[in-house]
């Protein structure tokens, strides 16, 4: 029986921290991007199947828009694969940072130059990430429709004095 302690050591947050990412990548798939201009972290990305929120630092952002364009609704369905590289540093002292290894909508491989420290950067090889069954997910054009059908027929069930 195989024991993973990789368990063990997740960070409690609503977020992946690096530390979460320790001795193994993960492959997330976006289902939604919320973006707060003027936050220190102004991007929230949530992902299929997930209660962990990914929050992006500003080398990661720069990439998806240079692989996904800018228009941030588009990264629906679009899918990387993370992992920690220890050699980051935060307040001067090596703390890991969250980074990408693969992404959907690359042909072929590129290379990124992203920070590891506020006087250094390094370039980060980004790789083709090929699904199996990518699946864009499409809003549903009569939701809101729906929605308001289904609380106006609600409402002419209440009893009224």
């Amino acid at each position: 029986m195989t024991m993973d302690m990789t368990l063990t050591t997740a960070a409690r947050s609503d977020q992946i921290n690096a530390a979460d990412l320790i001795g193994n990548t993960r492959t997330i798939t976006i289902k939604e991007v919320r973006i707060k201009a003027g936050e220190d972290q102004p991007v929230t990305i949530l992902i299929e199947g997930d209660k962990k929120a990914f929050r992006p630092c500003l080398g990661v952002r720069r990439l998806m828009v240079r692989v996904w364009g800018p228009d941030a609704s588009k990264y629906i369905g679009e899918s990387m694969t993370l992992f920690c590289d220890p050699k980051v540093t935060w307040a001067g002292k090596e703390e890991g940072g969250i980074r990408v290894s693969n992404m959907t909508g690359l042909e072929e491989e590129i290379v990124e130059y992203m920070r590891i420290s506020r006087t250094a950067t390094k370039p980060y090889k980004i790789k083709p990430l090929k699904m199996e069954q990518r699946q864009q997910r499409q809003p549903d054009p009569h939701a809101a429709a729906n929605w308001a059908n289904e609380h106006i027929a609600r409402l002419g069930q209440i009893d009224t004095p």
